[in-house]
């Protein structure tokens, strides 16, 4: 009789408890979570959905995601199951900006001594001396307003505003005395220059490959008024791509029109087809395509931001295409740079302090064939990011 009541008192405790989870779980089910990038483990659902385009209103909708309770998830806690949403690309971007790290000021913000910031130099210089001085003030409550060249918008979305000027990037005598930096080209980048999470912003459910997604980042220009110096060759191109796309999606980017230019003249290296027959994609091919996709076009460095936000390692050549990979590549990612010539190989910038701006590791290599050889024994094989998510 003993046992008997035992095993009553059992299954009525058992049943206490499952109308306990039973109850629990329809009360977190009815709460909306917005759309966000931080659910990594329990995403799968959600990748079907992420996001969906609406061929009648041409613009892509987000999903919701809908927690609902899973106790025995010990890494977040929930689980999410997508629902139909109705968010622009917009909003979404703004509710992604709302989620990074914001400046604590209780007492308002600052006003910065030079109360406009402006930097029209070149792409790479402005990444370091301008963006990211100016990131480091809106971070510690000063007032950012910054100006800038044609198509910058996407840098600098922190700042209070921005403006925008229809010129050449060129040095001008006042370049640099917006911060406090006048070159580049130091052993160690002083504190007060701290990159956006550019990663975490830019990434995005739209460029998703089956293969993780490699950047090739090159160029083919006349440097320090002389013939070229810091690219990769064909050659050298065609023996990376049959080393990578087997393992690899890899998108090829050599911008010609589409940038503002700094005054060097930029040649035609005639490696694209080169590139095709290989396996990789063009960057202008997938850009074309996506504008079709989506329906409209898409300005060049914002999309630039979409793919290289979307890459899990790249590899890049000395300038300004080392410096946008390092800002966007994220912890842990790895960024291959040939650097032939030029003045950082005298402080070792590249290799001591270029893995600041977003946690990458960042190696530079003088001959081509180290480059390669370094690719093959680090990049392969290729992270095991689920659906090309870093």
């Amino acid at each position: 009789m003993r046992f008997v009541h035992l095993l009553l008192l059992g299954l009525f405790v058992g049943l206490l408890m499952w109308l306990k989870d039973i109850l629990n779980l329809n009360k977190r089910g009815s709460t909306t979570t917005k759309h966000t990038l931080e659910v990594r483990i329990v995403e799968v659902e959600a990748e079907r959905g992420f996001p969906v385009y609406d061929i009648k209103e041409r613009r892509y909708k987000y999903p919701r995601l809908v927690s609902v309770g899973n106790p025995y998830n010990n890494v977040t806690g929930t689980y999410f199951r997508v629902v139909p949403g109705n968010y622009t690309e917009e909003e979404f971007f703004t509710y992604k900006q709302s989620q990074l790290p914001k400046a604590e000021c209780p007492d308002g913000r600052l006003v910065y001594d030079r109360s406009r910031l402006l930097f029209h130099d070149e792409f790479g210089i402005e990444l370091i001396i301008m963006l990211s001085f100016a990131h480091w003030l809106h971070m510690n409550c000063y007032e950012v307003h910054t100006i800038s060249t044609v198509g910058t918008e996407p840098l600098y979305y922190f700042s209070d505003s921005h403006t925008i000027i229809d010129v050449p990037r060129q040095s001008i005598p006042d370049n640099y005395s917006c911060c406090p930096l006048n070159t580049i080209h130091v052993p160690q980048l002083p504190e007060k220059f701290w990159s956006p999470n550019y990663k975490e912003l830019y990434h995005n459910r739209l460029l998703v490959f089956e293969k993780p997604l490699l950047l090739i980042s090159n160029k083919y220009q006349r440097e320090w008024n002389k013939n070229p110096v810091n690219y990769l060759p064909t050659g050298v191109l065609v023996t990376l791509l049959e080393l990578l796309t087997p393992h690899y999606t890899v998108v090829y980017n050599r911008p010609t029109g589409t940038i503002v230019l700094d005054g060097s003249e930029v040649f035609d290296l005639q490696e694209k087809q080169a590139v095709k027959q290989h396996g990789g994609i063009l960057f202008e091919d997938l850009q074309e395509k996506t504008e079709l996709q989506v329906g409209s076009e898409i300005p060049f460095n914002l999309f630039q931001m979409w793919v290289y936000a979307n890459a899990v390692n790249y590899i890049a050549v000395q300038g300004g295409n080392s410096i946008f990979a390092a800002h966007l590549a994220g912890k842990g990612a790895k960024v291959a740079v040939l650097l032939k010539q030029g003045r950082e190989i005298h402080v070792n910038s590249m290799n001591v302090w270029y893995s600041r701006f977003s946690g990458a590791n960042v190696t530079s290599f003088t001959r081509s064939e180290s480059l390669i050889d370094f690719v093959a024994s680090s990049f392969i094989p290729a992270p095991d990011y689920p659906s090309g998510r870093p």
